[in-house]
């Protein structure tokens, strides 16, 4: 996804990478079983995450099977030098890059170890797909990434998570703000998600200012009272119902006032039920207009054709 949106923030539309395209070059992580290894194609280079040292081992051995050259990326490659509620800059540090600084609009680290594999994918294309270094910058510092960590306005983030593993990844990155400014959390969930282990994880390591619940997800929807009690349980000092959903924003947007920080958590559907007017109003103040020339229109789609022929 973060080499795909990269390309798309200066690439003309017609010539855009698909998810399909990015699969081909074989850009994969957290890969857990020998299965999951199934996707490499023999002879295309295979960029991973190497972090989990059990799916590398499973990866690199596919790789050589296959007689696919492998590269690795973990997080000792990169260094965290800002982050703020404003985005993350960081350095990769390898000898193609040296020790170049980049910027993303995520407040999430986890999000660097992304962006790192879709840099070390470019690295590893740089004679297939030509990209200069400023077009890398501009790429990387416009990607979106809707309902992932995504700051739709300042200070306010919506996050999709609604597993263990991506309550995980919220609770790690309001841990880091909660030292900084007061927090207001916007929580609902759909009934067939463990929603009672969600709350208890959150709770146990944050704490904000309010918390205000809702409901979404329609027949799969769970009364925000219910959410309002194991709130309360596990140890939310402040908790507030309010049913509807666009009410329930604008009372948490009041709440987080201009001194804190907002995050609407919990269910893929409370991301899609943010007000229209809100992602607009975002989406307008991040667009990044573009319009290439004909001599790069042409040059994208020979590179893309000479790659598909090596394929």
């Amino acid at each position: 996804h973060w080499f795909n949106t990269m390309m798309a923030a200066h690439l003309p539309p017609s010539s855009r990478l698909t998810e399909a395209t990015a699969a081909m070059q074989g850009v994969y992580s957290r890969q857990k079983t020998s299965s999951g290894a199934a996707w490499a194609v023999p002879g295309v280079p295979v960029i991973y995450d190497g972090n989990d040292p059990d799916a590398a081992e499973v990866i690199r051995a596919r790789a050589e099977e296959l007689g696919s050259p492998a590269y690795e990326v973990k997080r000792s490659d990169t260094e965290v030098l800002r982050n703020t509620s404003a985005g993350i800059d960081f350095a990769f540090r390898n000898e193609y890059y040296k020790d170049m600084v980049f910027s993303i609009p995520f407040i999430a680290k986890y999000q660097v170890m992304n962006s790192a594999l879709a840099l070390k994918t470019i690295e590893v294309l740089q004679n297939v797909i030509s990209v200069s270094m400023d077009q890398i910058h501009v790429g990387i510092a416009g990607t979106r990434w809707q309902g992932r960590m995504e700051t739709v306005l300042p200070g306010v983030i919506v996050d999709g998570a609604h597993n263990e593993d991506g309550v995980e990844k919220f609770v790690e990155t309001a841990e880091h703000f909660q030292k900084e400014c007061p927090l207001t959390l916007l929580f609902s969930a759909v009934d067939d998600k463990d929603y009672t282990d969600m709350i208890h994880t959150i709770c146990s390591r944050i704490t904000f200012r309010q918390v205000v619940v809702t409901s979404v997800g329609g027949y799969r929807q769970v009364p925000a009272e219910r959410f309002a009690k194991l709130f309360t349980e596990a140890g939310a000092s402040s908790v507030e119902v309010v049913e509807d959903v666009e009410k329930a924003f604008g009372r948490a947007l009041e709440v987080k006032g201009d001194d804190g920080m907002l995050f609407c958590v919990g269910s893929l559907y409370l991301v899609a039920s943010s007000p229209p007017n809100l992602r607009a109003a975002a989406t307008s103040a991040a667009s990044v207009c573009w319009t290439p020339s004909r001599a790069e229109t042409r040059k994208f789609d020979e590179n893309q054709q000479e790659f598909t022929n090596s394929c």
